[in-house]
Parts: C-alpha cells; sequence; structure tokens
C-alpha cells in the first residue's frame, strides 16, 4: 500500500527505500559521467551551448539578463575553484533557461551533471590557471551576455563558440601537457 502510495519503494535483493523511486534516467547519467571524456564533453557544449545563447538572445527576459550579470560579477569576484565553478555552472545553465526550450534544457542538464563531475572541475580549473585564460573567460562571459542583452542572436552565438573553444583549447594542452610528463623517462644524473 506505500509503495502503491509512493511513500516508499522496493528494489528485488536491495532492499525498501522511503521516498519515490528515482528513475531510470538518473541512473543512466551517471553512466555517461564515468564512460564520458573530457574532449566528448567539449564536442558536444560546442554543438549546443552556442544554440542556446542564440536562442536566449531572442527570449531572455530583462530579470533573467540582470540575473545572468549579477552570476557573471560573482564568478569574477570568486576567491576559490569551488564557487567559481559554481557560479560558471549557474551562468551557463541560467543562458540555457532563458533559451525557452525545455528539451534543450533537459540536455543541458546532463551536460551540467558531467561537467560537475570532481575530476572534471579539477582538471578545468587547472587549465584555466596554467594557460591564464581565467582573466580572457571572464570577459568572453561579459561578450556572451551583452550580446543576449542586445538581442543579437547570431553574435551571442559567436561569442559563446568562442568561450568553449578556448575553454577546449586550454584543456587540451592541459591533457596533453599531462600525458607528455607522463611519458618522459626518469633520468638519472651520473656525476
Amino acid at each position: 500500500m506505500l509503495e502503491a502510495e509512493g511513500r516508499v519503494w522496493r528494489r528485488q535483493g536491495s532492499g525498501t527505500y522511503v521516498g519515490q523511486r528515482p528513475d531510470d534516467w538518473s541512473q543512466h547519467v551517471s553512466t555517461l559521467v564515468a564512460g564520458t571524456d573530457l574532449m566528448e564533453v567539449m564536442e558536444v557544449r560546442l554543438r549546443i551551448e552556442p544554440q542556446l545563447a542564440q536562442l536566449a538572445a531572442m527570449r531572455a527576459k530583462p530579470d533573467d539578463i540582470d540575473r545572468m550579470y549579477e552570476l557573471a560579477k560573482k564568478i569574477t569576484a570568486s576567491d576559490d575553484a569551488d564557487s567559481r565553478e559554481l557560479w560558471d555552472g549557474a551562468l551557463h545553465r541560467l543562458i540555457a533557461q532563458s533559451a525557452g526550450n525545455q528539451f534543450f534544457l533537459t540536455i543541458f542538464d546532463v551536460i551540467n551533471h558531467v561537467r560537475q563531475d570532481e575530476a572534471w572541475q579539477t582538471i578545468r580549473e587547472l587549465a584555466r590557471s596554467i594557460n591564464k585564460t581565467r582573466p580572457v573567460s571572464y570577459a568572453q562571459h561579459r561578450t556572451i551576455i551583452d550580446a543576449i542583452a542586445a538581442r543579437n542572436p547570431m553574435k551571442a552565438a559567436e561569442a559563446m563558440r568562442e568561450h568553449l573553444l578556448m575553454l577546449q583549447e586550454s584543456l587540451i594542452r592541459i591533457t596533453s601537457l599531462d600525458a607528455q610528463q607522463a611519458e618522459e623517462p626518469l633520468t638519472e644524473e651520473v656525476g
């Protein structure tokens, strides 16, 4: 009876749990996170997020745009990587949400779930630090928001594409540098 009312759910061999049964989609997303590498994520982001910025330029409400500027300021003012990641993710999601397309937003949320993986966040912050792209990234956020505020869909899409391409290039550099350092043999000086 409790199961029929949605108060508990059961999984054979595992047990009985309080609350509603989680959907299989969330388990599928977790599997995707485990089997996806950084470059795959960037390939998908480059295909989706410029279109979301383009739609946001056509559909964002003035309050959404004001909030985007607030989030961009919070990213810039953040002193630690965790805060920057939090505000950056919130900005990109607000842009996706402002696009006004629920299906696109659902796809974005899957991508964003992958972005929230700790390993992904660590390598991204390392790439920004080593390649010194953080100030450029902040300026690019502003350019994206300015294009959305100006209701210029093409400029918004191109600004987002440039932003993501810079991040992708930084990730390629840092992962190539890691691979290169891993391949270098340890040499012992003979003296």
